[in-house]
């Protein structure tokens, strides 16, 4: 692992769970000096791994897969939860201006 990947939130227990194709990128973003990439994979790559039912162990496909598919199904359930709170948001504001329309209406209605 490049030394300037740890200097970038790396370490040695997230580096050997990582697949060869991270790694690569990696390497890649340290040598060119793409720290923000770096970073922002690194910071990926964790949220990944937290969902091994094995952390700290050695890099293996199933057990990445389904670190993956649980990382995946996480950032579903949270953007789906993000666009019910927008909706409802946007739902109760149509409703605020509604009655605000109304009560303005009925207030005209009776010459206030």
């Amino acid at each position: 692992m490049p030394e300037q990947l740890a200097e970038w939130g790396c370490d040695a227990t997230l580096w050997d769970s990582l697949p060869l194709g991270a790694r690569r990128d990696l390497e890649r973003f340290a040598n060119s000096g793409s720290e923000d990439l770096a970073r922002c994979r690194i910071l990926t790559m964790k949220e990944v791994v937290q969902y091994n039912a094995e952390p700290g162990a050695v890099w293996e496909q199933a057990a990445w897969d389904k670190s993956v598919l649980g990382w995946e199904q996480n950032r579903a359930e949270l953007a789906a939860a993000e666009l019910a709170r927008v909706k409802a948001e946007k739902k109760a504001a149509a409703k605020a201006k509604r009655e605000a329309t109304a009560a303005k209406e009925e207030e005209q209605k009776h010459g206030l």
